[in-house]
């Protein structure tokens, strides 16, 4: 499997471990940014969803919305 660069950067944000530990989240379990959107973790569907919104060139508004939106 190829990773797109939105993947690797999902990857390398998810193996912060600061971020692991507050999100309770194992970092393998999520290898594309559709895997991490989809996820029950929303720590993770979070991170995923800033990044392909961001890989779409949305406003940084636009993304802030939509994820303070998808987190309540």
């Amino acid at each position: 499997m190829e990773f797109r660069a939105k993947d690797k950067l999902l990857q390398a944000v998810l193996k912060e471990p600061v971020l692991c530990k507050f999100g309770e989240y194992e970092p393998d379990d999520y290898q594309t940014v559709d895997d991490a959107i989809e996820a029950d973790n929303e720590v993770v569907s979070a991170v995923g969803r800033i990044i392909e919104r961001q890989s779409s060139n949305v406003s940084d508004k636009d993304i802030y919305r939509e994820v303070c939106n998808h987190l309540r």
